[in-house]
């Protein structure tokens, strides 16, 4: 009788540490959905410097054909797709006409690869800001979705969780 009390007391406190630690896989959070085009964990880190701030996302293709993403456009500023390409050890950040996204595949736009690049800003933006974007897709698809403006580190915290799992 006394050891089913402890075990049920350690049990209980258990339970209870992990709901209080906050800490649990959170599901993919989609911003953006049409045909078979999902966009989740889109994120814009705060702006490094007046004119210029970089923008996460991942595209999700539940389809049989392929699409790709030509442009991305925006109120807060200019938008153009980069890529980061290491070469001989040296990080370059190039530009990129449009980026393939496989069917039944995703592409993950996040630091040290795929990105948006916004250039000529509006204005800075700041911690808390939402920003209005819309993808062009070579199917005529268009997604339009917000983007909260975080830290850097929350950006690649929240990019690094739930992460949409592919068949």
């Amino acid at each position: 009788m006394k050891t089913t009390n402890c075990l049920t007391l350690l049990i209980s406190t258990l339970a209870a540490l992990s709901c209080a630690s906050g800490e649990r896989a959170s599901a993919p959070v989609a911003v953006a959905s049409s045909g078979d085009l999902t966009v989740y964990h889109a994120y814009a880190p705060a702006s490094p410097a007046p004119d210029v701030a970089s923008l996460y996302f991942t595209v999700v293709n539940d389809g049989e054909a392929a699409d790709t993403l030509l442009t991305i456009t925006s109120p807060a500023g200019e938008a153009t797709l980069h890529n980061v390409v290491t070469q001989d050890g040296i990080a370059r950040m190039t530009p990129v006409e449009a980026l393939p996204i496989p069917p039944h595949g995703l592409a993950r736009l996040a630091p040290g690869g795929y990105h948006v690049m916004f250039s000529n800003l509006v204005r800075p933006l700041n911690l808390g800001d939402t920003i209005a974007v819309e993808l062009a897709l070579a199917s005529g698809t268009m997604l339009r979705f917000p983007v909260p403006v975080l830290s850097y580190t929350e950006v690649v915290k929240r990019l690094d969780q739930g992460e949409p799992s592919r068949r």
